[in-house]
Parts: structure tokens; C-alpha cells; sequence
């Protein structure tokens, strides 16, 4: 099945907001040990 370029787009999009919630919430985890 060929994928549109928009869906690709958009899928690409969603993986990079996963990626950088997930980080972004490591991140404040790990930042609120240290702090603590």
C-alpha cells in the first residue's frame, strides 16, 4: 500500500512530539530528584 507523503508528514510529526514529550518528562523527573 503506497502512503501518501501528507500521512508520512504527519506520522513523522506525531513520533517527534512522542520523542520529545517522553524526554522532556525524563528530563523533569530526574531534574526534580537532583533538586530534591
Amino acid at each position: 500500500m503506497q502512503m501518501s507523503p501528507t500521512i508520512r508528514w504527519i506520522i513523522r510529526l506525531i513520533a517527534m512530539q512522542v520523542v520529545i514529550l517522553s524526554v522532556g518528562s525524563g528530563l523533569l523527573v530526574w531534574f526534580a530528584r537532583v533538586a530534591w
